[in-house]
């Protein structure tokens, strides 16, 4: 994946911007060094749907990466496993990743007449993918089994992992290995079906993350560096992002601790 150095100027909050191919470089501002908290947009998203298993899977062969909403869900009429993908920035040598999350918003409140008070499995995604594409019936994952993580479900709220830092510096020191992760619900019994924000939905823009999943880092720079001496890939030739030119999907802060309006809830 090309990647491109931030251009930065003093300030304690800055917007990073990945690129079409093609464009021009971004223009950011703002640095941050020692400890920084980073949130990192995903850089694609999108859902497989059989549709009523009971019928056959109807919507085996449909697309769905256009979609505002990335559904999980498995019950006597729907069953959807949901996809996305994060490119965690380079950092310079030396950095520690003490923390991660990942959350995804849930704008409902019971809505499928079940309860939210679940865990939802996080498992990786088994090969490349895009949501061009990406259908139940081709889809990387066949099963409804495994995980490294679980999504803490909270009702109109971002719904969260605990710490995944392993996962976050693996993907970071071996680029290969990520090919994002899936989102589902391994039984019909009791059954769910329950919506997150994605990448589409209304309240991201080209220079606001909005509601888009989110992963979130916690890092310690090493003496001498900053975010200047980062760097960011530039979007997937397959991403779902419809802005033209410049796509914001990073913000990042010097801090001693998370940014209280991020409101980030370290899986509780």
């Amino acid at each position: 994946m090309f990647a491109f150095p931030f251009r930065t100027a003093a300030a304690s909050l800055s917007l990073a911007s990945l690129l079409l191919a093609g464009c021009l470089p971004p223009q950011g501002s703002g640095t941050a060094s020692g400890t920084v908290y980073l949130w990192v947009g995903a850089d694609k998203d999108t859902y497989g749907s059989c549709g009523n298993i009971g019928l056959g899977c109807p919507e085996q062969n449909q697309t769905f990466g256009q979609n505002g909403t990335l559904p999980v869900a498995y019950n006597g009429v729907a069953l959807k496993k949901t996809y996305v993908h994060w490119t965690p920035p380079t950092f310079p040598a030396g950095t520690v990743i003490e923390e991660a999350y990942i959350e995804l918003w849930h704008g409902g409140m019971n809505e499928d007449g079940q309860s939210d008070e679940i865990d939802i499995p996080v498992v990786d995604a088994q090969a490349a993918w895009s949501p061009a594409t990406l259908t139940w019936a081709n889809q990387p994952n066949n099963s409804l089994t495994g995980s490294f993580a679980s999504l803490n479900l909270i009702s109109q709220d971002w719904s969260g992992t605990t710490n995944i830092s392993t996962k976050v510096i693996e993907w970071h020191d071996t680029p290969a290995s990520n090919n994002g992760v899936a989102l589902y619900w391994p039984t019909q019994t009791p059954g769910i079906e329950k919506g997150f924000a994605g990448n589409n939905d209304v309240s991201r823009t080209a220079t606001d993350l909005g509601h888009a999943p989110r992963l979130l880092i916690k890092a310690v720079f090493p003496e001498g560096t900053s975010t200047d001496d980062m760097t960011l890939g530039f979007l997937p030739a397959d991403n779902d992002l419809d802005f033209p030119g410049a796509v914001t999907t990073v913000i990042f802060q010097s801090n001693t601790d998370w940014p209280a309006e991020w409101e980030v809830r370290l899986g509780l």
